[in-house]
């Protein structure tokens, strides 16, 4: 895992993103994220891991179109992202959500994460680049960046 992005490096996102998001967390209404995956095995698979140890909502897209209609609904807390789709490459997703709803993590989870992919990756804005064989580092990404902004309820957590 690398983290890089220009909101978050050497702390959270600043401003009004980071203000959103701890007020979510803290009134435990889990966090919402947009997951852009042309697989749906990758996707039931990546939804799992997350759910199991995060209280969250995951939207699950596989098309450009259904990514750029969901954005233009709702600003997601996390935003996880296939780095290759059929009709959309991960970097122009990447820039168009750096468009709709900057300040939001973006996060490549992706089968290819050569040195070279992550490099990219990394250069275009990204907060990180996960392998699907890795899905604890994408947890543990997820927990890090909310308890920076306050602190991340897990999937076992009770409201109080």
């Amino acid at each position: 895992m690398i983290d890089n992005h220009p909101e978050t490096s050497g702390g959270f996102a600043k401003g009004r993103y980071r203000d959103m998001l701890r007020s979510r967390i803290a009134g435990n209404a889990g966090l919402r994220i947009l997951h852009l995956e042309d697989n749906c095995y990758d996707a039931a698979l990546i939804a799992a891991a997350l759910q199991v140890h995060l209280a969250c909502q995951i939207t699950a897209v596989a098309t450009r179109v259904a990514f750029e209609a969901e954005l233009e609904r709702d600003t997601p807390d996390f935003i996880i992202s296939d780095s290759s789709l059929p009709d959309f490459a991960g970097t122009s997703a990447l820039a168009w959500a750096g468009q709709k709803c900057p300040g939001v993590p973006f996060v490549f989870c992706s089968g290819d994460v050569s040195a070279l992919k992550q490099a990219e990756a990394l250069k275009a804005g990204a907060t990180g680049c996960i392998s699907k064989d890795d899905l604890a580092s994408l947890v543990a990404l997820i927990r890090r960046l909310c308890g920076e902004a306050g602190r991340c309820s897990d999937a076992t957590s009770t409201p109080k």
